[in-house]
């Protein structure tokens, strides 16, 4: 069961795993580039001049979206890829907003056996509307990855026009559903009885908080991927000094074979960084 979870550390179930998933996602990142694209990464990385043409700071991770999802941005492969990767990453941020919290991952399992099944319903359509909203929020940053690149525009650049185009056209349509969704589940207070004692309310209550954030996070997995991305390039620039005069550095992350694993290594030491330091603010 589920609920056998809760005897891992928070430090586990709320920063090593986010922080595995995002080096899982740019594991094999390296196979879907081609020999010029590694060989550019891994001398901007390493401060060398370049051998190859220059292109735009963005077109890496690009590419490793079309590694991820699939090449073509409409094809039903590439909605069930998207679909998996959801599902994946709505698991994690459901683990990561549960270790914020103050109940357990028991509780929530009460709540969800207690649902009645109008509820259960409700609960599986919000969880298919939310991988459709992760598909539109995932092609649309890809769309514009495309249409930036062709005029070399940097990364930073794209996270700026990313975030604004999420805040405008997901966050507001994505907020309202997920509100109005949760007062629609939520049972009213007048349903207290026997079977359904003021314990599981609350539990239910909680439950629909922490899932709701979970929804909201995974609609900005992208811009989370590239905000850790971009910030892994700067520090692997800063390595990369170090790198050159240390043969212990080169074993550690192998930039010049694999800088794009080198950057998921680093992306998940960040997030795991963060994430505990967050933790230490909460709690």
């Amino acid at each position: 069961m589920i609920e056998n979870l809760d005897f891992l550390p928070t430090w586990i179930k709320g920063s090593a795993i986010p922080a595995s998933f995002v080096m899982g996602f740019f594991w094999k990142g390296d196979e879907a580039l081609s020999e010029d694209f590694r060989k550019w990464l891994s001398q901007k990385i390493l401060g060398l001049k370049l051998t190859v043409p220059d292109i735009a700071s963005i077109e890496p991770l690009g590419k490793v979206f079309d590694f991820i999802y699939g090449p073509r941005y409409f094809a039903l492969t590439t909605f069930a890829r998207v679909a998996a990767v959801s599902i994946i990453a709505l698991l994690v941020s459901f683990l990561l907003s549960l270790s914020l919290s103050v109940w357990t991952i028991k509780d929530a399992v009460d709540a969800l056996e207690n649902m009645q099944s109008p509820d259960k319903v409700l609960l599986t359509f919000s969880i298919v509307g939310n991988i459709f909203f992760d598909y539109v929020s995932v092609t649309k940053s890809r769309l514009l990855i495309e249409w930036l690149k062709r005029y070399s525009y940097s990364a930073i650049k794209f996270l700026i026009c990313d975030l604004v185009l999420t805040l405008l056209v997901l966050n507001p349509v994505t907020y309202a559903i997920g509100y109005f969704g949760a007062m629609l589940m939520i049972p009213e207070p007048s349903s207290y009885t026997s079977s359904y004692p003021e314990r599981i309310f609350t539990n239910v209550l909680n439950a629909y908080h922490v899932a709701g954030g979970a929804f909201t996070l995974t609609v900005y997995m992208s811009l989370l991927l590239t905000l850790l991305y971009l910030a892994s390039l700067i520090l692997l620039k800063l390595y990369g000094l170090i790198a050159k005069a240390t043969t212990l550095a080169q074993w550690m992350l192998p930039v010049q074979t694999l800088p794009v694993r080198s950057i998921g290594i680093v992306a998940g030491a960040l997030l795991f960084c963060f994430l505990e330091a967050l933790h230490a603010f909460v709690g």
